[in-house]
């Protein structure tokens, strides 16, 4: 098992939220993203280094553009 977190941003930096929790892979570490409805982007950390940006994209329900830049 691997250590991650999601860095979810908030409306301002002070707003944001850190969520901890272990996964097999990054497959499953992202699956966790999608039991936040609200969220718009979030950072990837995988035992502390950082994997990706992911946003919501415009082009529909469920779909995210993944970003290897912070």
């Amino acid at each position: 098992m691997h250590n991650y977190q999601l860095k979810i941003a908030g409306r301002h930096e002070s707003d944001g939220v850190v969520v901890e929790f272990e996964s097999q892979d990054t497959a499953g570490a992202l699956n966790r993203l999608s039991t936040f409805k609200s969220v718009k982007r979030a950072q990837l950390w995988e035992d502390g280094h950082f994997i990706c940006t992911i946003a919501k994209d415009g082009g529909g329900p469920g779909v995210w553009s993944v970003d290897p830049e912070r």
